[in-house]
């Protein structure tokens, strides 16, 4: 059989790499939703506003978390979501800055997404 399709050059590849691009931006997103938990005690304190979020999966790098990706925790008992971004990987956790008034008082659900 003979492919019927045009011939790749600059004027379609722009269009097709875009929406190429749009799909595994969608992706992303959509894996990097499987570290998301619900965690029922303290997060391990690091010092001066940093703590350590434990993320089964994580070592794996199966989809990965990378350094600036951001981190969404509510403190379900006060209806508070504080906004942070990954400082530091180190094997099955993250470090994140969680400023004040953050009280570590369990329980919490974190959300993973990326910029962009």
């Amino acid at each position: 059989e003979k492919d019927e399709r045009p011939a790749l050059n600059r004027a379609n590849a722009v269009p097709l790499l875009r929406e190429m691009l749009w799909v595994e931006e969608a992706q992303l997103k959509r894996d990097i939703k499987t570290y998301d938990q619900w965690i029922s005690h303290r997060l391990a304190e690091a010092g001066n506003g940093y703590y350590w979020i434990q993320v089964p999966g994580l070592l794996e790098k199966r989809p990965s978390v990378l350094r600036g990706d951001f981190v969404w925790i509510t403190q379900e008992r006060l209806k508070r979501t504080f906004k942070s971004w990954v400082h530091k990987l180190e094997d099955d956790r993250v470090c994140v800055h969680i400023p004040w008034p953050f009280d570590n008082a369990a329980p919490f659900i974190v959300r993973f997404s990326f910029p962009r």
